[in-house]
């Protein structure tokens, strides 16, 4: 009976032990992705302020406003991809 218990609260700990791990290994790499949406976004309004003309600010806002927030279930990918998209249309204007 014991060492039922015993190997029980064993494999709860290394249980708790690897989610815990999980958890902050997801949390670690959503924050790295945050950062980098935020640098881009921070980039493309340096870039609306610096071009100019009440046009440029516009696209800019529409651009914000349609970024996909959802609050606590927003994607960092999706914010991702938007922020590239974004970048990549803005470097090859012609496409």
């Amino acid at each position: 009976m014991l060492r039922g218990a015993i190997v029980l609260v064993a494999i709860v700990s290394v249980g708790g032990l690897i989610y815990f791990i999980g958890a902050l290994s997801t949390s670690f790499s959503d924050g790295i992705c945050y950062s980098e949406v935020i640098g881009g976004i921070a980039a493309e309004a340096k870039n609306a302020i610096r071009t100019g003309g009440p046009a440029e600010l516009q696209k800019f806002e529409g651009f914000i406003n349609s970024l996909p927030v959802r609050g606590y279930e927003t994607s960092c990918s999706e914010l991702e991809a938007a922020v590239r998209q974004r970048r990549d249309k803005n470097s090859n204007p012609k496409t």
